[in-house]
């Protein structure tokens, strides 16, 4: 595994370990025979704005339509509300946990049991905050598949 995340212009490395960062897969229970597709990914420390943070993202599973983990290739998850990002409780944990105002995952490859993932978009810095104030992101890496 290897990879990283870019949050404005500070970079973090992928913490590459399985325990804390993976491509979850499992079945659709409401959709038989369809798998879907969950993204756990922490990166190792680093300062961003002026603190010391261990960045962490999480994806709840989406229903990817197919029923390999190799037909997951080339497909996309797009999400452009923050709204439907927090009723889903996906989150990127900065400074507290913040939303995503919007972001794209593509499923790029699948080699030796990893995933590789590309997602980019845009986070809240601070949901409590007005008006709210983001920040572009970008997230390149291999993750290990795991089988839930």
């Amino acid at each position: 595994m290897e990879g990283f995340l870019k949050i404005g212009d500070t970079t973090f490395d992928l913490n590459t370990s399985a325990l804390y960062s993976s491509a979850g897969v499992m079945d659709n229970e409401d959709n038989i025979g369809s798998l879907m597709l969950g993204i756990e990914a922490t990166f190792k420390e680093g300062i961003y704005d002026g603190e010391e943070i261990k960045p962490e993202i999480s994806i709840y599973f989406y229903d990817m339509n197919v029923e390999e983990v190799s037909e997951m290739v080339g497909k996309s998850i797009e999400l452009n509300d923050r709204h439907k990002s927090i009723e889903r409780e996906d989150f990127v944990l900065l400074l507290d946990d913040e939303a995503f105002e919007k972001y794209k995952i593509n499923v790029l490859a699948v080699e030796n049991g990893e995933m590789h993932i590309e997602m980019s978009g845009s986070i809240i810095k601070d949901i409590d905050e007005w008006p709210l104030k983001t920040v572009d992101f970008y997230m390149d890496c291999w993750l290990a598949i795991k089988t839930i």
